[in-house]
């Protein structure tokens, strides 16, 4: 995290990136299909999605990973045993349905570390909006508020 907010501060000093806005968490529900799981986390400017200076990174879950491809081998044994001839775009769907229990999660570990993020955000040099918020969600889909900066006064 410390690379992408010194990123982050070095864009807001060429004044190319205004104040942070969100932090946003993303599961990437392809990595599935690449046996991995993983997480995208970048700090947003008030433009979101149209922030000019990128400043995101990847990390793999490796504290899950492990016991997702178990859980996934597991189920792929069953369903061959079940019915003839599974297909492969089949054996990838019932992965990307059963990545939803672990996308569900870590969204709950994100929320539980909600406060702790806050404290590096505002510990760091990262000028942070206001309305500073951390969200959890889908890379570029759906997301929810997971802890948002108490205003003061």
């Amino acid at each position: 995290m410390k690379q992408k907010f010194d990123r982050t501060v070095d864009g807001q000093e060429q004044k190319r990136k205004g104040k942070a806005a969100y932090l946003v968490c993303s599961f990437l529900q392809r990595s599935v299909y690449l046996n991995k799981l993983l997480l995208r986390l970048e700090i947003m400017d008030e433009g979101f999605y149209l922030d000019d200076v990128e400043t995101a990174g990847y990390y793999r879950l490796w504290m899950l990973e492990e016991r997702f491809l178990e859980d996934l081998e597991f189920l792929h044994q069953k369903l061959n045993k079940e019915w003839i001839r599974v297909q492969n775009h089949e054996l990838d769907e019932v992965d990307r349905e059963y990545a939803e229990y672990y996308n569900a999660i870590v969204g709950m570990i994100v929320q539980s570390m909600g406060s702790l993020l806050m404290e590096v955000a505002e510990g760091s040099e990262v000028q942070l909006a206001d309305t500073f918020q951390i969200v959890y969600g889908q890379y570029m889909g759906d997301a929810e508020v997971v802890y948002a900066k108490e205003k003061k006064g």
